[in-house]
């Protein structure tokens, strides 16, 4: 809301941009009791194209493990039965 406000009232695209956080690097961890957090994003980018690139047959594939996972459940349920 503040945002909206600064651009409402008269201050400039200077003002909005220093307000969203800026990461410079692809890394980032966190460590804290019982808790230890490492991310990256340098696949990101490589891993969006790739989608993009193979979207018919990604679609493709996890429609097939989808068959495969509820024939396997309707299986144990008979099993279980």
């Amino acid at each position: 809301m503040d945002g909206r406000r600064l651009r409402r009232f008269g201050r400039g695209r200077q003002a909005n941009k220093d307000l969203l956080p800026v990461r410079l690097t692809r890394l980032s961890n966190t460590v804290s009791c019982w808790y230890c957090d490492f991310k990256s994003a340098v696949l990101n980018e490589p891993l969006f194209r790739f989608g993009r690139r193979y979207s018919r047959f990604l679609r493709l594939w996890f429609s097939v493990g989808v068959g495969f996972g509820l024939a396997a459940l309707l299986g144990g349920i008979m099993v279980c039965l």
